[in-house]
């Protein structure tokens, strides 16, 4: 059902649609990893769900992260989602659906942040860079 929260993995997560069988991130459980694993889908009552969102301030302020690995499904990144996250240097995207990039998500994340983004093309990674600028990330971002 829409708006349950279920606990799998490292993580909460939310139902966000019931019919498209999509769910989002809401809190992460153990802040002590240094790498974030985001996986393309999560069973909710024993319904798979795709992981589609990474929601706000999920990681916020958090000094261990150094690694985010997206799920193929992610499209977008919530508000404030990894500020502060001074050592995050490095995001890997399995899929090419991330589109929105909220105000502040990458904000004081590290200055060499690289982005990993094998499965989108040329265009959609500049759009990716544009969108990771906008939301707070360092001039010196780099989307390979």
């Amino acid at each position: 059902k829409k708006g349950i929260v279920i606990k799998a993995g490292n993580g909460r997560y939310q139902v966000i649609d019931e019919k498209r069988k999509t769910a989002r991130l809401v809190e992460v459980i153990n802040k002590k990893k240094t790498t974030l694993s985001v996986p393309a889908t999560v069973k909710i009552n024993g319904e798979i769900c795709k992981v589609t969102e990474v929601g706000e301030k999920v990681m916020k302020g958090n000094s261990k992260l150094r690694k985010v690995v997206l799920g193929k499904y992610v499209a977008t990144i919530g508000k404030q989602a990894f500020m502060n996250c001074k050592k995050l240097g490095n995001v890997q995207l399995k899929g090419k659906d991330l589109k929105n990039i909220r105000p502040g998500a990458f904000k004081k994340t590290s200055a060499k942040l690289k982005v990993s983004a094998k499965k989108m093309n040329k265009k959609q990674k500049a759009k990716l860079l544009k969108a990771l600028k906008k939301s707070g990330s360092s001039k010196k971002v780099k989307v390979k």
